[in-house]
Parts: structure tokens; sequence; C-alpha cells
């Protein structure tokens, strides 16, 4: 368990900026009409990352992250 704390605990900045990213992205998307499939779809996007975000994560899903970032345009 020490390693998960030492994890997280090294890049606690990178991802408070990542969650404010995130956060900012999904009150951008509610504006949108709930009907739209483009918010839809990436409020989907937004909530895996938020999911990500928020627990100690393995080395896949820190990978998955890190795609999931890149592909989507801030």
């Amino acid at each position: 368990m020490a390693a998960k704390e030492e994890k997280r605990g090294g890049a606690t900045e990178e991802e408070k900026s990542k969650t404010e990213i995130v956060q900012a992205e999904v009150a951008r998307m509610k504006q949108l009409p709930p009907n739209s499939a483009y918010a839809t779809h990436r409020l989907r996007v937004l909530d895996k990352m938020q999911q990500l975000l928020s627990k100690a994560r393995t080395q896949a899903e820190t990978d998955e992250l890190e795609i999931l970032f890149a592909n989507m345009s801030f």
C-alpha cells in the first residue's frame, strides 16, 4: 500500500491540474443541449477520466488516462 501512496503523492500538482481541466470541461459540456450526441459521448469520456484520476491506478490505467488526455482537445 505504501507504493500506491508514494505514487499518488508524487504527482499531486499534476493530478490536481488535470482534475481541474476535466471538471471545467464537464461544466462546459453540461451547458450544451442534453440530447446532443457530442456532449453525451464527451461526458462519458470525461466521467471515465474522473474515475481514473480519483483512485490509485495500475500502470495500464495510467496509460489509458494518458491516451484519453492525448485524444481530447481542451
